[in-house]
């Protein structure tokens, strides 16, 4: 949705968005074939910086393949756009241009978020451990403290406070 408002607002797609153009939304609206591929040109060349910074090497993936193939295939069109001869059947190209970065950038979506998704379960682990051994310890501290005073004491307002302060 974000992208699709961005553009059609005429303002930059947000740095770190991950969301698509919304393909419905381009064809109920009378727009030139032309500013529909820069569009999605724009929003396909935004997600491929996201995707940049979160892999190495993107040229790996099938993804960035068809993200260029995308790209020569629309400056191709766009040459042919400027000669009047042309034979080409431009609308049947300018739709599989669409396609192509329309498939480019959900497969980087996906990968992203599958990346983005990755979480160290050994790390989070040892710190919920952890956790629950200062826990444990500070209430047995407290518990102590209370039966040297020969009175027990357990005063669930101080406790509640501590646990939440943990």
């Amino acid at each position: 949705l974000v992208p699709t408002l961005a553009l059609l607002l005429g303002v930059p797609v947000p740095q770190n968005s991950m969301g698509v153009l919304i393909n419905d939304v381009l064809d109920t609206i009378a727009i030139p074939i032309r500013t529909k591929l820069q569009m999605l040109h724009a929003n396909a060349w935004q997600l491929m910086e996201v995707f940049k910074r979160n892999f190495a090497n993107v040229t790996k993936f099938p993804a960035y393949d068809t993200y260029v193939r995308g790209t020569e295939q629309h400056l191709e069109w766009l040459r042919i756009l400027e000669d009047p001869n042309h034979s080409v059947d431009i609308n049947k190209l300018a739709e599989k241009i669409k396609d192509l970065y329309v498939n480019s950038m959900r497969s980087m979506r996906e990968l992203i978020a599958v990346s983005l998704t990755n979480y160290d379960l050994n790390a989070m682990g040892t710190g919920i451990g952890l956790c629950w051994m200062v826990l444990l310890s500070a209430l047995y501290g407290y518990i102590k403290l209370n039966l040297s005073k020969i009175e027990f004491i357990f005063d669930f307002r101080s406790t509640l406070v501590f646990i939440l302060i943990c």
